[in-house]
C-alpha cells in the first residue's frame, strides 16, 4: 500500500526531505519543505531507482554510503551526518582511497577493489583478496591452527579465565597508562579493555571471525568487558584500513608472531599512529640474550612452571640448535625487529614481563628524528 501512495517524483522528494530533516534533527518547516520540492524540481534533481528503493525499504532513510557527502537541498547544501566510529575512519586497506558502503559490498572509489560483506557478522570485512581467499596458504594454515587452539581452550571456561588472567594481568599497569584512540592488532575478543581506561576509544583489527562468537560472553562475570563485543574490523596488519595518523596507541599482544610480513606491519602501524604515538609489542618464543639470563634464572628459582619451561627450551636449543617455536608462529629475531622498527619508532623500553618480551615503542616525530 505504501508503494502505491508514492505516485510521483515530488512525493518521493517530500519523503526524502522529511527523513533527512529527522536524521539531522532539523525541524521540517512547511516553507522549507515547499522551497526544497520546488527548487529540486526546477534544478532537475531526480530520485534514482536505487534511492527510490532505499526510501521505500529503509525505515531510517539511509542514502549514499559515502561519508561526508553533500545532499542538495534547494539552493544550499546540507552535510550528511558523519558516520559513527569506526566507519567514519575506514579507508581502502590497499590504496587508502574513499570507501563506498552497501549492505553486501564495500568498494573503493579510487582503485575499484571490492570487499564482500557477510551477513550476520556485525563487522566490516576489509581483508585484501590475497588473504581473504586463502591464497597465502602458510599464513592461512597458521591462522586455522591458532583458531583451533582457542576453541580447545574455551572447552574449559575456568582454564580460559586462568590463561587470560596470567597472560594479561602482568601488563595491567602499562595498559592503564594508555590514552586516546587505541588500535589492537589481533585483539580477538577485546579482552584488554578490562585493563584499559574507560575513556579510551578502542578498536580491534583481526583476520579471524572466531572472536565474534557469543561463547566469549560466558566469561563476562570475570571480565565484564566481554559482555559487549568491541568495535571490530576484519583486517590484517599488513594492510590497515585507516588513514594516516588515526590512532594514539597500538597494541600487538603476540599477534606479530602470527603475521605474514612483520616488517610491513611495523610500517603500517607507523603510518596510522599519530606523531609520538605508542606501540606496545608483546612477543612469544623469543630467546633471551646474555644480559637477560640472570632475570630468567631468578624467576625460574621462584616458580616451578617457569623452571620446567626454561629447562625444556634450553634442551630444545641444545638438541636442534634453535630456540623452540610454536607451529602457528613465525620466527622473529630481535635484531630484525629493531631493524624493522628503527625507521618509524624509537625504543622507549625493552623488558621481559612474565615470560614474554615486550617492546614499548614511540613513533618518531618528523623526518629529522627518523634520520637520527
Amino acid at each position: 500500500m505504501r508503494r502505491l501512495m508514492l505516485r510521483n517524483e515530488n512525493e518521493l522528494r517530500i519523503l526524502l526531505f522529511l527523513r533527512l530533516a529527522r536524521r539531522n534533527s532539523i525541524p521540517a518547516h512547511p516553507l522549507h519543505l515547499a522551497a526544497y520540492v520546488y527548487s529540486a524540481g526546477f534544478a532537475g534533481v531526480r530520485v534514482s531507482w536505487t534511492q527510490r528503493e532505499q526510501l521505500l525499504a529503509s525505515p531510517t532513510g539511509r542514502q549514499s554510503p559515502r561519508p561526508n557527502t553533500l545532499i542538495a537541498m534547494g539552493t544550499s547544501a546540507w552535510a550528511a551526518p558523519r558516520p559513527p566510529f569506526p566507519r567514519a575512519i575506514l579507508v581502502c586497506p590497499v590504496c587508502q582511497g574513499q570507501l563506498c558502503f552497501s549492505p553486501r559490498l564495500i568498494r573503493c572509489s579510487l582503485c575499484s577493489r571490492e570487499f564482500p560483506q557477510e551477513d550476520g557478522e556485525g563487522a566490516y570485512n576489509l581483508m585484501p583478496e590475497s588473504f581473504a581467499s586463502g591464497g597465502n596458504i602458510l599464513w592461512s594454515n597458521r591462522l586455522q591452527e591458532m583458531e583451533r587452539w582457542y576453541e580447545d581452550l574455551m572447552s574449559s571456561p575456568a582454564q580460559t579465565i586462568n590463561c587470560f588472567s596470567q597472560d594479561y594481568q602482568p601488563f595491567s599497569a602499562i595498559l592503564a597508562s594508555i590514552r586516546g584512540r587505541v588500535l589492537d592488532l589481533g585483539g580477538g575478543t577485546g579482552i584488554v579493555r578490562h585493563y584499559l581506561p574507560p575513556s579510551t576509544e578502542y578498536l580491534v583489527a583481526d583476520p579471524s571471525l572466531t572472536w565474534r562468537r557469543s561463547q566469549w560472553s560466558s566469561l563476562a562475570e570475570q571480565f565484564p568487558c566481554l559482555a559487549t563485543q568491541p568495535n571490530f574490523i576484519r583486517a590484517v596488519g599488513e594492510y590497515l584500513p585507516f588513514p594516516d595518523g588515526s590512532f594514539d596507541a597500538a597494541l600487538s599482544f603476540w599477534s606479530l608472531n602470527h603475521v605474514d610480513q612483520p616488517e610491513r606491519v611495523l610500517q603500517e602501524v607507523g603510518r596510522v599512529l599519530k606523531p609520538e604515538g605508542r606501540f606496545l609489542i608483546v612477543l612469544e618464543d623469543m630467546p633471551p640474550v646474555w644480559y637477560d639470563w640472570p632475570r630468567h634464572i631468578l624467576i625460574s628459582l621462584a616458580d616451578r612452571y617457569s623452571a620446567k619451561r626454561l629447562i625444556s627450551d634450553l634442551w630444545t636449543r641444545f638438541r636442534t640448535g634453535r630456540w623452540p617455536l610454536q607451529t602457528d608462529h613465525i620466527r622473529i629475531q630481535e635484531t630484525d625487529l629493531r631493524l624493522w622498527s628503527d625507521p618509524h619508532f624509537t625504543v622507549h623500553r625493552r623488558s621481559w614481563i612474565h615470560r614474554y618480551l615486550a617492546y614499548d615503542l614511540r613513533k618518531r616525530q618528523n623526518r629529522q628524528d627518523m634520520r637520527a
